[in-house]
């Protein structure tokens, strides 16, 4: 599931809520997600399992903590475990995948 804040959501990132793929437990994943303007793409093990519309840019963000597998407050836990997180300033491309 991926809530992202843009120009055209609410405070919380909806709506929409993207549900975009599931992962399997049967060992580690390479997951990359990209966006940009109209376009959201998820890629799993360089392969692309997800590709949606969604609006908007990021002239609405203001500092917030980045939260990864669960609410702020512990609401939602989650029971995975997060390797080599990297966030970047661009659009990624499937090459990048």
């Amino acid at each position: 599931m991926l809530r992202l804040r843009t120009s055209q959501t609410d405070n919380n990132g909806t709506p929409p809520e993207t549900e975009l793929f599931e992962l399997d437990a049967t060992g580690p994943r390479h997951v990359m997600v990209t966006y940009r303007p109209g376009e959201l793409v998820g890629y799993v093990d360089g392969k692309e399992v997800h590709r949606s519309q969604l609006e908007g840019d990021f002239s609405t963000w203001t500092p917030q903590h980045l939260v990864l597998g669960d609410e702020f407050d512990g609401g939602r836990p989650w029971h995975g475990a997060l390797w080599g997180v990297g966030i970047y300033n661009r659009y990624l491309t499937e090459h990048d995948a």
